[in-house]
C-alpha cells in the first residue's frame, strides 16, 4: 500500500481500480494484489503485482540493493530516484501486515501487505496505468489495427464453445476447444432450464459445475484468452484492458490505478459495498454463507487491510459520508475501531 501526504498536506492512498468486474458502469476501487508464484519471494511478488496493476515500477525506484536489504529485514528510508521526480520514499517497512479475508467464493485467503510511505504522492500520477475519461465500452469499441472482425463479446465466446473450436481467420489457425457433445451435456445438466441465454445464466452454470468439469473448461477459457492476446483485443499483464477467465469467466474488464484522499477512497468503497453484492463479498467478507458472526465478518473483509495505513478519524469521516449519518459508527463498529483490530464497516452489524 502506497500512502502519503500530497503537496496540500492531505493524506492520500494509491489504489487500483476495476471497471466491469464488480460493476457494469463506474469504477470500483480495489487493493493492488495478486498471487505469489511458486518459489517467488513475497516482496518480489508484491513489487511485480503492484507494477502490473498500477503501472508504477517500484522495483526500479528501489533498485536491486535496496530490494536485497528489504529481504534481509532492513527498513529502507529517505530514497529518491531520477525517474520519479518530486517523489521520496520516506519509509518502506520490510515487515508485512498479515491479514486474512474471505474471497467472493467464500475461501479463506492469507494476505501479506507491505506499507510504503512517500512524500509527493501526487507526482506518481504520470506513471499510473490509467485512461481517464474512457469507459470500458469505449475501450472495446477501439478495434485493433490488425483485426477486421467485429467486436468480440460473450455470445461469440459461447458460440465457440458450442461448436468446439475457435475458427481460423486467415492469419491464425483453428484452435480446438472441447467436444461439443460433451459441452452440450454439461449445459443440459447444470444450466437452469438446460440453456444459457444471458451472462447471468453463464455465471450460474460455471458456479454449479463439478470441480473437474470446471477445470476442463478453464483450459478452454485460457485458449480463448490466448487468441484475444494474439489478435490484440486485450493487453498483457500490464495492460489496461484485460479478460477474466477465472472469477467471472469470459469477461472483459479494465484495470488501472488512482490516487485520492484516504477519506474519498474509503467513502466510495463503503458506498459501493452497500450497492453491489459481489463487491461486498470481496471487500467485506460473506457472513451469511460461512456462518460467522457480524464482528468476525467485518474482520475478514479486504477493506480491513487498509487499516494500518489510515487513521481512526479517516474511517469515521468515511463512515459518516457513506451512511449519510453523523461521523459516529454503530456500537459494534465503534468497539472494533477502539480496539484497533480493524477499522471498517458492514451495514447492519
Amino acid at each position: 500500500m502506497i500512502h502519503g501526504n500530497n503537496a496540500g498536506g492531505q493524506h492520500c492512498l494509491l489504489v487500483g481500480y476495476n471497471e466491469g468486474r464488480f460493476a457494469k458502469k463506474g469504477r470500483c476501487y480495489v487493493l493492488t494484489k495478486g498471487s505469489i508464484d511458486n518459489g517467488e519471494p513475497p516482496i518480489d511478488a508484491a513489487l511485480r503485482e503492484f507494477y502490473e496493476e498500477s503501472g508504477v515500477d517500484l522495483a526500479t525506484f528501489l533498485g536491486p540493493e535496496n530490494i536485497a536489504r528489504l529481504k534481509l529485514g532492513d527498513r529502507v528510508e529517505n530514497l529518491t530516484h531520477p525517474d520519479f521526480p518530486g517523489v521520496r520514499i520516506i519509509a518502506f517497512d520490510p515487515h508485512p501486515y498479515p491479514h486474512t479475508y474471505h474471497s467472493r467464493a467464500g475461501v479463506l485467503q492469507d494476505m501479506v501487505m507491505y506499507g510504503v510511505k512517500v512524500e509527493g504522492i501526487e507526482n506518481l500520477k504520470p506513471h499510473l496505468k490509467n485512461k481517464e475519461g474512457i469507459s470500458l465500452d469505449e475501450l472495446l469499441e477501439q478495434k485493433p489495427a490488425n483485426v477486421e472482425s467485429e467486436r468480440l463479446l460473450f455470445p461469440t465466446f459461447y458460440q465457440w464453445l458450442c461448436q468446439g473450436y475457435i475458427p481460423g481467420n486467415g492469419v491464425q489457425e483453428r484452435v480446438d476447444l472441447i467436444d461439443p457433445q460433451y459441452f452440450s451435456r454439461l449445459v443440459k445438466c447444470y444450466a437452469r432450464e438446460g440453456k444459457i441465454e444471458r451472462r447471468k445464466d453463464w455465471q450460474q452454470f460455471c458456479g454449479d459445475l463439478p470441480k473437474n468439469d470446471y477445470k476442463a473448461l478453464r483450459k478452454c477459457f485460457s485458449l480463448i484468452k490466448d487468441r484475444l492476446l494474439v489478435e490484440g483485443w486485450i493487453e498483457g499483464d500490464r495492460g489496461l484492458l484485460k479478460f477474466d477467465e477465472k472469477d467471472c469467466p469470459l469477461h472483459y474488464y479494465a484495470e488501472g490505478a488512482y490516487i485520492g484522499s484516504a477519506v474519498e477512497i474509503l467513502t466510495k468503497t463503503l458506498t459501493d459495498m452497500q450497492k453491489n453484492k459481489d463487491y461486498a463479498k470481496a471487500f467485506g467478507g460473506e457472513g451469511s454463507k460461512i456462518g460467522i458472526n457480524p464482528k468476525r465478518r467485518i474482520q475478514l473483509g479486504q477493506v480491513a487491510a487498509y487499516s494500518p495505513f489510515v487513521t481512526e478519524d479517516e474511517w469515521r469521516q468515511a463512515y459518516g459520508k457513506a451512511s449519510g449519518k453523523q461521523n459516529t459508527p454503530p456500537a459494534g463498529l465503534r468497539s472494533i475501531i477502539a480496539g484497533g483490530a480493524v477499522r471498517t464497516a458492514w451495514w447492519g452489524c
